[in-house]
């Protein structure tokens, strides 16, 4: 189980297998680095949050560009900003057998950047997301009372918690109590309302958190196993690539 993390930059820079991983904060892609859109196989996600900030080319989710296997992904909120010139998921760019449930897409900034030469320059033009929560789902996957603020506008209009594109909501609804009672999120032991941001936050995230983190969500999520060595290096913040198992 990795827990209680917090970096600047992806959590796991390619690829996750067979892993737990929760309360954790990100500030890039969750799972994927900058030269690999992220892959999650059998993976259980929840209450994470990832506050963007990525600038590149290719297709990227907030959390991974694929979900497979079996995959959970829930209570999560995305939110910051992209630049690049391929497509921006909120959460998935395939949900392939998986399932995102009770997720949230915050306010976002989308620009698109070219490419001369070898200089990388942006022209500002903002772009609109091609789907909020997922692009495809496939092979049965589910998607399930999601929700984005309405100021992400998306290539289609639908607007259904089920759908690709979860339920639109007003900024002013999308307030702790929409986050408690609508998405069913704790308020009382994992999150805590930032009234700076207008968005939840995680209450126990970064050093010296990991233990009482750890008792949580072992308390939430069934089945997990005892932190191991990849655990205990992500808490000290060292850099973890390729593929993850834990």
């Amino acid at each position: 189980m990795i827990t209680a993390c917090r970096t600047g930059g992806s959590l796991i820079g390619c690829h996750a297998e067979a892993c737990t991983i929760a309360h954790c904060r990100a500030g890039s892609t969750l799972i994927g680095g900058d030269n690999d859109a992220g892959v999650a196989k059998n993976c259980r996600i929840a209450d994470c949050l990832i506050v963007l900030d990525y600038r590149g080319y290719g297709d990227r989710g907030g959390i991974a560009q694929k979900l497979g296997e079996g995959s959970v992904v829930e209570r999560c909120l995305v939110t910051g900003r992209y630049e690049g010139r391929g497509h921006f998921y909120g959460f998935a760019g395939n949900c392939n057998n998986s399932h995102i449930s009770n997720c949230a897409l915050g306010p976002f900034e989308c620009s698109l950047i070219k490419m001369t030469g070898r200089a990388i320059f942006s022209v500002g033009a903002e772009m609109i997301f091609a789907k909020r929560i997922a692009g495809k789902r496939l092979n049965g996957g589910e998607l399930r009372n999601n929700a984005a603020v309405d100021s992400v506008r998306s290539e289609s209009d639908s607007n259904e918690p089920d759908g690709l594109n979860g339920a639109s909501v007003a900024a002013a609804s999308f307030n702790q109590y929409y986050f408690e009672h609508t998405l069913g999120w704790d308020f009382d032991s994992v999150w805590t309302w930032n009234d700076q941001t207008g968005l939840p936050a995680l209450r126990q995230v970064g050093v010296g958190a990991a233990a009482a983190s750890t008792a949580i969500a072992s308390a939430t999520l069934a089945g997990t196993k005892q932190a191991d060595l990849l655990t205990q290096q992500l808490r000290a913040n060292l850099w973890l690539g390729d593929v993850a198992t834990c």
